[in-house]
């Protein structure tokens, strides 16, 4: 399976643990990645239409998420540091056992990457946390500006010195964690 957009990445997961249930943070156009994804169970939030929970994803979470738990959790809402790294705390107090987190816009690869359009500042949520939480297992990969979070293990990044894109790119390997596509496989393949 070929992976090179997030729709990729996410369908790679549910196939490899056999997910069945998916929440996309950010949905906006439910053609561009909601609908392409292969589960029995899909829900989506944007402050926009067409998604199901039309809010923002605080209040979703604070109001409308209750005690549900899914396997496999999209965060592309907002590109804001501090709103990326709520989305997936709240995400992960909402994964299932051996659930994936995907955050999108948080591995960029040329400084025009961080208009607040793009990616913004997301990236520096995923390396706050790469620098906090020993109890994640974390990865970027060098594909459509991709990461994955799972629960478990990790040695953490010893603290983000810097906030520029200089510092993200010189140390990108280790702040990172990034492996390449073909490593994400191996570390991740079907054993049955």
């Amino acid at each position: 399976m070929e992976i090179k957009y997030r729709k990729d990445l996410i369908n790679y997961f549910v196939k490899i643990f056999d997910y069945n249930s998916y929440l996309e943070i950010g949905v906006r156009d439910k053609s561009v990645t909601f609908d392409k994804i292969d589960v029995d169970s899909k829900e989506g939030v944007d402050i926009y239409p067409p998604a199901d929970y039309v809010m923002e994803s605080d209040v979703f979470f604070e109001k409308h998420a209750g005690n549900k738990k899914w396997d496999i959790i999209l965060v592309d809402g907002s590109h804001e540091r501090s709103q990326v790294k709520r989305d997936i705390l709240n995400s992960l107090n909402h994964l299932n056992d051996n659930g994936t987190i995907i955050t999108h816009d948080v591995n960029p690869y040329s400084i025009d990457k961080l208009n607040p359009t793009i990616c913004h500042n997301a990236w520096e949520a995923f390396a706050e946390l790469r620098c906090e939480r020993e109890d994640l297992e974390m990865h970027t990969i060098p594909v459509n500006y991709l990461g994955f979070i799972r629960k478990g293990k990790q040695k953490t990044w010893h603290h983000l010195e810097e906030r520029t894109f200089e510092y993200l790119d010189n140390n990108r390997k280790e702040l990172m964690n990034e492996i390449t596509v073909d490593e994400l496989k191996e570390k991740f393949c079907k054993t049955a």
